[in-house]
């Protein structure tokens, strides 16, 4: 959610819930959140300064100036820093345009070129425990991420395991509602 987003869903709760807050908001014409007094007396502004997902380090505890510059291209994303463009038909913009050293360029089909990057000699390499931590592909939906696991395991010798889990709440349970506020669904 961008900075944006985050304030109105503050000020949207504040109207809801903080008396004092609607009160004194009612006696000046509506602002946005971020400039507005009332907002500042009561709220700090925090903004996302590190990305944990991608470790800026290598194995060895230097930094790894390649990382630093994909975490902060991120960063910037969701600080509206990177310019969007809106394609034809399109009210919003909302694409951007991926830098250069962060496209993985291959002749092979996507998921191989993306996987031979990420983890090269896997299969030499797939029981090294640090190899397997230095390494991740992010990906913001399961289904690339489920396309991409059928891929790896295909390369697996041996029998392959299937364990069972769950991804919701069970309705029956005492506290259903405030459980499933706990476990939102991705």
């Amino acid at each position: 959610m961008t900075q944006s987003g985050c304030l109105f869903y503050l000020e949207v709760i504040l109207d809801k819930y903080c008396p004092l807050y609607q009160k004194e908001k009612d006696k000046k014409w509506c602002k946005p959140a971020s400039t507005d007094p009332i907002y500042r007396k009561y709220c700090q502004i925090h903004t996302l300064s590190r990305i944990m997902r991608v470790n800026e380090y290598t194995a060895d505890g230097h930094l790894d100036s390649r990382k630093q510059l994909f975490n902060k291209w991120v960063l910037d994303i969701g600080d509206d820093n990177v310019p969007a463009v809106c394609k034809d038909g399109e009210e919003e913009a909302t694409w951007i345009e991926i830098p250069e050293q962060f496209i993985v360029k291959s002749e092979k089909p996507p998921v191989d070129a993306i996987v031979d990057t990420i983890f090269p000699n896997f299969i030499l390499r797939h029981e090294d425990e640090d190899y397997l931590r230095q390494r991740a592909i992010l990906t913001p939906q399961n289904d690339d991420a489920d396309l991409i696991n059928k891929h790896m395991f295909k390369k697996l010798q041996g029998q392959t395991m299937t364990y069972k889990s769950s991804d919701e709440i069970c309705n029956g349970s005492t506290d259903a509602i405030e459980q499933q506020q706990s476990y939102p669904v991705e």
